[in-house]
């Protein structure tokens, strides 16, 4: 896979001319357009209103701060709006889970499941969709918490040295291992499976750092 300027990945097939150029990356086309979309929504109204109204100055800076107070509304208000129900059923699981897990990253991973789930359409699709074809809400937020905390502590950076985790990894490896016991008590996966991942993490701990 290459990359444009960006970073984004772009599928292979594609020339280096059009690699090169930052407008050809489909993920940098929609960057833009979204940040030209919301440009137009700040500003275009306010605009207007004193082009087509031709009022004062003063009246027309009230409402450009009426409108964007509307749209700040709109947007801390987002998940009433936006998210369908099993995604707010979800966050509100999630949110309930500091009580089962009590430690202090777990904040710092409810966050990233948080943004997993809720940041694209695209994953807040397929999450109602898992949901609608019989996956349980905790199934698929401990499953997420599994692979984050795993992919945190595989990453090297919460190592004092080689083989030995800081406290941030400690803590990272006890809400690794208590969604996999949840996992395995609501019986969404067996007790086997369970110590063999523990396993195959505590052997990229080894190796890591």
């Amino acid at each position: 896979m290459s990359t444009c300027r960006q970073g984004h990945f772009i599928k292979d097939g594609k020339s280096s001319l059009e690699r090169a150029y930052f407008w050809r990356c489909q993920e940098c086309k929609k960057e833009k357009m979204l940040i030209i979309f919301f440009a137009c929504i700040l500003f275009v109204p306010p605009i207007s209103f004193l082009i087509i109204f031709d009022i004062s100055e003063r009246y027309n800076m009230i409402i450009a701060f009426a409108w964007w107070f509307l749209l700040w509304i709109l947007y801390y208000n987002r998940a009433q709006i936006l998210y369908s129900k099993e995604v707010k059923l979800g966050l509100t699981i999630l949110d309930d889970m500091d009580i089962e897990f009590k430690n202090p990253e777990f904040r710092f991973v409810k966050n990233l499941v948080k943004e997993n789930i809720s940041t694209s359409r695209k994953n807040r699709k397929y999450f109602s969709k898992r949901i609608k074809g019989g996956t349980s809400q905790q199934e698929l937020l401990l499953t997420g918490i599994v692979n984050f905390t795993g992919d945190l502590i595989e990453s090297g950076n919460n190592h004092i040295y080689r083989g030995v985790l800081d406290p941030t990894g400690d803590n990272l490896l006890k809400i690794h291992n208590i969604a996999l016991a949840k996992l395995v008590e609501l019986k969404i996966t067996t007790k086997a499976d369970a110590e063999c991942i523990q396993q195959e993490l505590l052997e990229r701990i080894k190796d890591m750092g």
